[in-house]
């Protein structure tokens, strides 16, 4: 039991001395100021949890094409083997926007890629050994027998298939530098 006279108050005391309607304000107050921490901490865990599964798992498939004033990234998918190669992507029926196909050869040589069954336009970027760019073409479909082939002017190690228009868009171009993706050399 504590005494008043010990310098102690019980608290129902101590809230007897605010009158009703401001001690309901007070309360008010602070149950919308919990309400505002609990939300925004609540959408912060869910931010953090889509940052972790969806963009940075996303991290070792991300090629970036640096330009002068940006970075640009392209989530790809690889294509390693001759069977990757020789299917590349068609029988697709589109390719989205900031995703792409990395071509991994294993040394530098003249490439020469074709559209036969892809059925949309795509930019082919040739990269050479020291990851800069050194040739950029924009290839049409191709759904008959005999279609045309797109060969780098140059030696190319990598090749990068990303929508038409993407790399005009994005503002990279020859001699750009390429970051390529951890996946790369796996």
């Amino acid at each position: 039991q504590l005494k008043k006279e010990d310098g102690f108050r019980a608290i129902s005391f101590h809230f007897d001395i605010l009158p009703n309607s401001r001690y309901n304000y007070y309360m008010k107050t602070w149950k919308i100021v919990a309400l505002f921490i609990g939300v925004t901490l609540a959408v912060a865990a869910v931010g953090y949890v889509y940052y972790v599964k969806f963009y940075k798992g996303q991290d070792q498939n991300a090629l970036i094409f640096k330009t002068i004033n940006d970075e640009v990234r392209v989530i790809v998918e690889y294509a390693r083997t001759p069977d990757q190669w020789s299917q590349g992507l068609a029988g697709r029926e589109k390719l989205e926007y900031r995703t792409g196909m990395l071509f991994i050869f294993p040394q530098e040589t003249r490439l020469a890629f074709w559209m036969k069954g892809v059925k949309f336009p795509l930019d082919i970027v040739f990269i050479n050994k020291d990851k800069r760019i050194v040739d950029l073409v924009t290839m049409q479909p191709c759904l008959v027998e005999s279609c045309p082939t797109y060969t780098s002017r140059v030696p190319a190690q990598y090749v990068v298939e990303v929508p038409s228009g993407f790399a005009q868009r994005s503002g990279f171009g020859i001699t750009d530098l390429v970051i390529l993706p951890e996946g790369t050399f796996q």
